[in-house]
């Protein structure tokens, strides 16, 4: 257990000594991933809402899936909107 503890302090401490570093490589990944995008950043934002839209959309009106009541279409999307954005983070 020790050693676990020792293991997360350190890599915990390895992010702050370089976190200037990491800072400026999320940067750099953010601008150039949205390189060509006419929205240019914005668009990074904008595209999981658009996705979720269209999931919902699929979901309960293509498919006619019964949501729950007390959830509905909003919980719905809370709910994949929740799952995509650890999945777009990853």
């Amino acid at each position: 257990m020790f050693w676990y503890r020792s293991a997360f302090v350190d890599t915990i401490l390895t992010i702050v000594r370089n976190r200037e570093l990491i800072w400026e490589v999320a940067l750099r990944d953010l601008k150039g991933g949205s390189k060509g995008a006419i929205l240019g950043v914005l668009w990074i934002i904008i595209n999981p809402f658009i996705q979720v839209v269209a999931y919902v959309v699929i979901v309960s009106l293509v498919f006619k899936v019964k949501l729950n009541e007390p959830m509905g279409p909003f919980g719905y999307a809370t709910y994949v909107l929740s799952g995509m954005i650890p999945w777009q983070i990853l």
